[in-house]
């Protein structure tokens, strides 16, 4: 929670929501949910926003642990190694070449904003100065002070600094980011100049910092420190400690990313990932003019069995039994060795793909409570919509009713519909009813987001004829009135009602928006999972309900499949009992199944009871996997049969 506080904090916050938002990517979390209220100050909201819980240590933290372990002749373990540093490191490039093919650049890349989990997942923090690429600053800080530290700067007048340089003829501007890690041009306050290639220089300085285990620039005073940042004065790359070599492809990879003039550098991450990989390879790293010993001392590293084989047969023939039990001996260490690896990179993709269901779940979470406020708010109120809308809505059917195959009737998508609880008149709740029609714009805006497409025709087009995963979004009263998107017809008497009756029940129970239990449909062959939020009064007393409902063999369908793991042929959800609620095969068309909770897992239940993850065989050969969606609290279990396994 943000708290009261400046406008230019709060722009800068608000910045961040919007920025992330558009942000779609397993090492970018997302936010979620924003909520607004009022402040202790006039005019300055009390702000707060929910995002994924993630949990590790920084890069940061990283760097100087290992750091204190070489000093102190302590071993290092596997994920302290540099290769486990530089495939970190490709994980963060990934994420911001993805950011950059969406036009953002972070403008504050730092150890410091790189968390990395317990299972090797990877994230970028802290996207409060991002913006798109050419975009004018929003005035998001106020002026402050620059210190010679890791610390952020808030932004200050370049034009006080002219006097020191006349580097490149900087022009005045604003400071953003944190100096030690900014790229020149960055630290000149030419702002509306950066593109990707200035994160590409900060990521340059990470890599330095990862091979020498210190920053790049070293200063007293923030005055010098920019100095040697807009001149581009590394401090020399002399490995922090001799079992901490820095190989020479690794330092022109550092030398080509941290290039004074942005053409002087990698033309994009990308480029800059891909000659890391082909380090990790034993290929030819292009920012590096290896000498001609060294394709040779390469190529004979990578065929040197071959070689050594060759030459033992011709000069030791008699050994040629012992020559072969050792190339089978290498041949199987090598293929143990490929399988882990591939086994490795299965679970990271499979790890990836939950952290997006997950993320796909906490937004539907965030559209319902985007709903729940403004319900509360319009309850709030002392006046709704005029009484004439009202009247139209409960005499008329809506104007726009049209056929819907995928809900099997006529539906309305501009105006939600209104059903009352037997016995309920509703000439009686035209308050509550003047109220509750202020949320017509919302329900329709939160279906267009669950869509993927901003175009109204091509929405109308999807949900009727297609459907999305999102089906039905609602408010219900305790006083027996419910409105409800997409809209039909009028009704009096709910065969709903019942359902609505439980849901009062279990809203009693919570503060805070949750999954309810998935029930089927009315044709049988779906589930539909609700999300309730409670909505209460300022005393704590139940007013009603805020609802969606999520069609899980539709869901399934959109966002379960994994083309990038086709060794997987099956996929099943379990609830948190371990039960079985879904089963898909992982091919385009394959069969999705949905079960009524009932049979549990043959070979998980108990572990998915305990919340566990993790890889097991499977009895007849091959993995079985599963992993958390922490916001449901199910399981995604993948099946790879020996056959198809990694």
């Amino acid at each position: 929670m943000l708290g009261t506080a400046t406008l230019p904090v709060v722009r800068r916050f608000l910045n961040e929501v919007r920025i992330t938002a558009q942000l779609e990517h397993p090492a970018i979390v997302p936010i979620y949910q924003l909520q607004l209220g009022p402040g202790s100050e006039p005019g300055l909201p009390e702000l707060a926003y929910s995002m994924k819980l993630i949990q590790g240590e920084t890069l940061k933290q990283r760097i100087q642990r290992i750091h204190s372990q070489l000093n102190q002749a302590q071993p290092l373990g596997e994920n302290d190694q540099l290769r486990a540093l530089l495939e970190v490191f490709i994980k963060v490039c990934d994420a911001m070449a993805y950011a950059h093919s969406r036009q953002v650049i972070h403008r504050d890349l730092k150890p410091a904003n790189i968390m990395i989990g317990p299972y090797g997942d990877v994230y970028v923090l802290d996207w409060g100065i991002a913006r798109r690429f050419k975009d004018k600053d929003p005035q998001l800080f106020e002026t402050s002070e620059c210190h010679a530290s890791d610390q952020p700067v808030n932004s200050f007048a370049f034009n006080e600094l002219s006097d020191l340089t006349q580097i490149d003829q900087t022009q005045a501007g604003q400071i953003l980011g944190t100096p030690r890690y900014m790229s020149p041009q960055q630290a000149a306050g030419r702002n509306a100049e950066l593109d990707g290639r200035s994160d590409l220089f900060s990521l340059g300085l990470i890599l330095y910092e990862l091979l020498t285990l210190k920053p790049a620039f070293k200063a007293s005073s923030a005055i010098e420190l920019l100095k040697k940042v807009l001149k581009v004065e590394l401090e020399p790359m002399l490995p922090p400690n001799a079992k901490w070599p820095i190989p020479a492809p690794l330092k022109a990879i550092v030398a080509r990313a941290t290039g004074r003039k942005p053409d002087d550098r990698y033309p994009d991450v990308e480029s800059m990932a891909q000659d890391i990989r082909r380090y990790l390879n034993g290929e030819k790293v292009q920012a590096y003019a290896e000498p001609w010993i060294w394709r040779g001392l390469r190529l004979l590293r990578r065929h040197g069995r071959v070689t050594l084989l060759a030459s033992l047969g011709i000069c030791l023939s008699s050994l040629l039994i012992i020559g072969g039990s050792l190339w089978w001996s290498l041949r199987s260490s090598d293929l143990a060795r490929t399988q882990e690896a591939e086994l490795s990179r299965f679970l990271s993709a499979a790890a990836a793909h939950t952290q997006l269901v997950d993320q796909h779940m906490l937004a539907h979470l965030g559209r319902l409570e985007s709903l729940a406020a403004t319900a509360r708010q319009a309850l709030k109120q002392g006046q709704g919509v005029p009484v004439g809308q009202i009247d139209q809505t409960l005499l008329l059917p809506p104007p726009d009713l049209a056929d819907a195959p995928t809900y099997g009737q006529r539906l309305s998508l501009e105006w939600p519909s209104l059903s009352f609880d037997q016995g309920v008149n509703p000439s009686d709740l035209i308050p509550e009813i003047s109220r509750l029609m202020l949320l017509r714009r919302l329900f329709k805006d939160l279906f267009i987001q669950a869509s993927d497409t901003q175009n109204p025709q091509a929405f109308a087009h999807k949900l009727r004829q297609q459907g999305i995963s999102l089906v039905w979004a609602y408010v219900s009263l305790t006083k027996g009135v419910q409105i409800k998107y997409p809209g039909s017809a009028v009704k009096t008497g709910d065969p709903q009602q019942g359902l609505y009756q439980a849901q009062f029940q279990q809203a009693i129970k919570h503060q805070q928006p949750f999954w309810g239990m998935p029930y089927p449909d009315v044709s049988g062959k779906e589930l539909q999972l609700p999300a309730l939020a409670p909505l209460r009064d300022a005393s704590g007393k139940l007013l009603g309900v805020a609802g969606i409902e999520i069609a899980l063999r539709r869901w399934a369908d959109e966002r379960l499949r994994m083309p990038e793991l086709p060794q997987v042929q099956v996929i099943e959800l379990l609830n948190p009992q371990g039960q079985v609620l879904l089963q898909l095969e992982n091919r385009p068309g394959g069969a999705v199944k949905v079960f009524e909770p009932s049979k549990t897992h043959p070979l998980l239940s108990e572990k998915v009871r305990q919340q566990a993850e993790g890889v097991m065989p499977l009895p007849a050969g091959g993995q079985l996997a599963w992993f958390r969606i922490a916001s449901l609290g199910w399981s995604l279990v993948l099946s790879a049969p020996k056959s198809q396994t990694p």
